[in-house]
Parts: structure tokens; sequence; C-alpha cells
């Protein structure tokens, strides 16, 4: 086993010797005049620390993927979905009207509908009232 030589650091040595290597030592440190210097870099490295903190955490809630932008997404996914929906009745509806307006022969009920929307005819038997 080899031999390390005592540690003369400032501190207190508890029953250690040059000839006991592994006994246990404990240091304790002091806080000296020359570290005083160092507590304002510390308050700025905290400071620096807070602030960046802060500002990733406002740009991950208000920034342009953070958490509002995608709760204005969902919000117009939903209306688009709904949207959707309503134009996909409408292609229903028109391919069926489509389909019923074959060359060979109409529909004579879809013929009747669009006289009566589009064309404004209305049925000998039919009574008409104006509003004055």
């Amino acid at each position: 086993m080899p031999f390390y030589p005592p540690l003369r650091l400032p501190g207190l040595y508890l029953g250690c010797s040059q000839y006991e290597p592994a006994c246990v030592r404990i240091q304790v440190f002091r806080l000296r005049k020359h570290d005083r210097r160092y507590r304002p870099r510390q308050f700025l490295v905290l400071l620096s620390c807070a602030g960046l903190t802060s500002y990733f955490a406002y740009h991950a809630i208000y920034g342009g993927h953070g958490l509002e932008a995608r709760h204005r997404l969902i919000e117009r996914s939903q209306l688009l979905e709904f949207e959707i929906r309503s134009l996909e009745a409408v292609r229903v509806r028109l391919s069926r009207d489509v389909a019923l307006l074959s060359p060979d022969r109409p529909a004579p009920d879809l013929v009747e509908e669009i006289a009566r929307d589009v064309l404004g005819f209305v049925h000998p038997s039919d009574r008409v009232l104006t509003r004055p």
C-alpha cells in the first residue's frame, strides 16, 4: 500500500499522524476576509439565474409557441372542425343533387324543388300570400 504524506491544510486534524494513512481528517473551513469580495459576484450570478428563469418561464407561457398560443390553436382547430363538418354536409347534398340530375331523365322531385327555390315558381294549386 503506497504511503501518502499527511496534508498540511489549515483545519482540525483528529488523532492523525504521518504513519497512519487511513486516518480520518476533518477540515474546518472559515470565511476569510478575502472571500467577502466574491459576494457581489455571487449575488450577480444569482440575479442573472433568476432573470433567465423568469425569461424562459414567461416565454413558455406567453411566447409564440407557449401555452397561450397552444390554447388559441386548439380553439381555432375546433372552429375549423365545425366548418369542415358543415361543408361536408353541403358537399353531400350537392353530390346527391348532381346524381339526381342524370342526363337520361331527372327526378321529378328535384326538378320541382329547384323550380320552387331557385326560380320562384309555384304549383297552380298552391296559395300565395304576400305581405303588404
